[in-house]
């Protein structure tokens, strides 16, 4: 069965939020992986029927429009700058756009994912990195001053949050995927046991979707 819960890494209570739950009639039915972000109201996505392109959709005329042809692996905001990493086949890169000018600025030719934006730094983890994959890495809003911060293991990463100085993301590297952190500074990472898909961070709490 298919569960939404809620962990918190502190006390490691676990809580199924749909025990009682009551499905809808309604059926939905998704297709593909598609990324989203949010701006000044606006729902950005990428679309999956179009080859990844980057797509917006406002939520007050309910219009559909395409914002970029690039096949777009992630997009994220900081401010009134958009991040949106792009690919074709196996090359990546990550750019910039100013969301008020409209100029874009490439920072980098790595494959970025899981940004985190924090005061002037931007914490990623580049999935192309060599001779290790799926390094954690720091660098400035403007793709300079490149840093890695953790790579001791192979992360396998699908998905990260922070909270204070500790990392949680969600670790697959045979097998089920589960939840583990790593904290700044130190030099390995923790594997809590929980098994989970993916998760999001909201207060103090892990809230996450595993399949049973």
């Amino acid at each position: 069965d298919k569960h939404l819960y809620s962990y918190n890494p502190q006390t490691g209570e676990e809580t199924d939020l749909m025990a009682s739950f009551v499905p809808p009639v309604e059926e939905v039915a998704l297709m593909g992986e598609a990324k989203l972000a949010e701006y000044n109201g606006e729902i950005y996505y990428t679309n999956p029927r179009d080859n990844s392109c980057l797509y917006k959709y406002n939520t007050q005329t309910r219009q559909h429009s395409k914002v970029l042809a690039d096949c777009v692996a992630g997009v994220w905001f900081n401010g009134d700058y958009m991040y949106y990493s792009t690919f074709i086949l196996t090359n990546y890169a990550l750019f910039r756009m100013d969301m008020k000018t409209g100029e874009i600025v490439k920072l980098c030719s790595d494959r970025c994912e899981s940004l985190i934006f924090e005061n002037d730094s931007i914490y990623f983890i580049d999935t192309n990195a060599s001779p290790a994959k799926n390094v954690l890495k720091k660098m400035n809003l403007d793709g300079t001053n490149v840093q890695d911060v953790f790579t001791s293991e192979n992360m396998h990463i699908t998905g990260m949050q922070k909270i204070g100085n500790t990392f949680y993301f969600v670790r697959n590297p045979l097998g089920y995927k589960t939840l583990c952190s790593y904290t700044l500074g130190e030099s390995k990472m923790v594997n809590t046991g929980e098994k989970m898909f993916e998760m999001v961070i909201v207060g103090n709490k892990v809230y996450y979707y595993y399949e049973a």
